[in-house]
């Protein structure tokens, strides 16, 4: 590419240089404002798309570059607000965010309904954009070690302990707990109640049926669970939806483009109120 540029008569080639750095400066300025207005039709038509839907789950798995040059803590809220505010297409700033008297996220100004989760490098946002309409969300890394077991006893009923402990293979064991911990964590969530609930929170999975997932409880309840997994690392997600219209959720990514892509496979639609035979059954 040929930008004319030359050595007048009785020039220096320090002007050159000034001319030259100039108009390449101005050049790269101009690309990258093409590429800005290029990322704001995409952002503009993908709010199109969000609002389209009724419930909407964000994802965005953290590089541990980013993690390093952050406190933790602090970076997993902003994210989280970052997804938040992508879903909403509207900037979330933390005043924007009230909590009621059991410590439960809402906003005080808009009748979308949300729930936040982050584990490990991972965040993860549900987000339901009708008034009549409630979410709860969790996400979990998928860690080897985790003393099941004692977990379990406390927390989860014995015909989940069966499902979880049923034949010899320690990983299947970890998968299966981890399925029924985050099912339980949304529903908790939608509700706005802490962990200590949990134990009453009913059973996910029914007598006679070991090999399905089931709920009895409100019938304008949904559940979804998945696995999202890569060379990395491996997480399970469960989202918790009330309401009469409710859909299967659309999933978006907005991870940092360093950020490696893991794969979000669907593993488990769960209906309250329905019998186990109409629901899917959990892939192994």
């Amino acid at each position: 590419m040929s930008l004319g540029l030359s050595i007048p008569p009785g020039g220096s080639s320090t002007h050159f240089e000034l001319s030259a750095r100039y108009a390449y400066g101005s050049l790269a300025l101009g690309m990258e404002l093409q590429k800005v207005r290029q990322k704001m039709q995409v952002e503009t038509t993908k709010r199109d798309i969000i609002r389209m839907a009724s419930h909407h789950i964000g994802l965005s798995f953290m590089s541990n570059k980013r993690r390093k040059t952050a406190g933790t803590g602090s970076l997993l809220a902003s994210e989280c607000r970052r997804i938040l505010s992508l879903l909403e297409g509207r900037p979330i700033a933390e005043h924007d965010i009230a909590k009621d008297e059991n410590g439960r996220p809402y906003f005080q100004d808009h009748h979308s309904d949300f729930s936040i989760s982050h584990s490990g490098n991972m965040c993860a946002v549900s987000l339901v954009n009708d008034k009549n309409m409630r979410t709860g969300c969790d996400i979990q890394l998928v860690r080897p070690g985790v003393k099941i077991g004692d977990i379990a006893e406390k927390f989860f009923w014995p015909v989940e302990r069966k499902y979880i402990f049923q034949g010899d293979e320690k990983r299947l064991g970890e998968e299966r707990f981890f399925h029924i911990w985050t099912l339980k964590e949304s529903y908790i969530k939608l509700l706005g109640h802490s962990v200590f609930g949990m134990p009453k929170v009913p059973s996910f999975v029914g007598d006679g049926y070991m090999e399905h997932f089931s709920f009895n409880g409100d019938s304008s309840l949904s559940f979804y669970l998945y696995d999202i997994s890569g060379s990395c690392e491996r997480y399970m997600l469960a989202a918790a939806v009330k309401g009469e219209e409710a859909a299967r959720p659309e999933i978006h990514w907005f991870s940092q483009p360093e950020a490696p892509f893991l794969p979000c496979r669907i593993i488990a639609v769960i209906k309250a109120g329905l019998s186990p035979a109409e629901m899917m059954i959990p892939k192994m």
